[in-house]
């Protein structure tokens, strides 16, 4: 785990064990928060839609740069204070709905 440790300071770590993401970050992991149909729903849409999302652009010392990595800002239809645009480093950011995906109360 020391090892692991070291690496994490340098390069992206990949964590495949409950117990590393405890040990290497400071978050906690939830396992089972959704209910197994909708955990996999939820899966399934959000790889369906992640071949839209988009790299962000952003200022960095004088310089645009973009990310390598791709992101999507999703919110809630029926919160009213929700809006449809959204900003995010300096950059207008629209928001999406996945109104399917509703968990029925």
């Amino acid at each position: 785990m020391t090892n692991l440790i070291a690496q994490a300071q340098h390069k992206t770590l990949h964590l495949y064990h409950p117990e590393q993401i405890a040990a290497l970050t400071p978050c906690t992991l939830h396992l089972n928060a959704l209910p197994p149909e909708i955990a996999n729903s939820l899966l399934t849409c959000l790889l369906d839609e992640s071949q839209w999302w988009k790299s962000n652009r952003f200022r960095l010392f004088e310089r645009v740069v973009q990310t390598k990595s791709t992101s999507c800002l999703y919110i809630d239809d029926k919160d009213p204070l929700a809006e449809k645009e959204y900003i995010y480093n300096g950059s207008r950011v629209v928001a999406f709905s996945i109104p399917y995906l509703t968990v029925p109360s």
